[in-house]
């Protein structure tokens, strides 16, 4: 629901969140409320009722509550996450919110 820069509920934004603290980039995003055809696709397939969905590779990873879970035990990080988009230095490890 929304965009990266502007979820539109709390639910996607704690993903984006999630997300970013994984460094699980790049990733496309699609706003299931500007999509409903998507969502309802997504809802039947996956027998899940709460939005945000994420697939990887094709198939069905986890809805919110998944991947909350998945955080919290740090399988995420292990799962999606990538060594290669970490910064160094006096940030390290941590994603860089913007680059100019």
């Amino acid at each position: 629901e929304g965009t990266p820069d502007a979820p539109k509920s709390e639910a996607s934004h704690n993903i984006i969140k999630m997300l970013t603290q994984a460094q699980a980039v790049p990733f496309v995003s699609i706003d299931v409320l500007s999509h409903p055809a998507i969502l309802g696709y997504t809802v039947t397939k996956t027998q899940r009722n709460r939005a945000p969905h994420l697939y990887m590779n094709g198939s069905f990873y986890a809805d919110h509550d998944g991947l909350l879970a998945k955080f919290n035990t740090g399988e995420l990080s292990k799962d999606i996450g990538s060594e290669a988009t970490k910064s160094s230095g006096v940030f390290g490890g941590e994603l860089p919110i913007a680059t100019y």
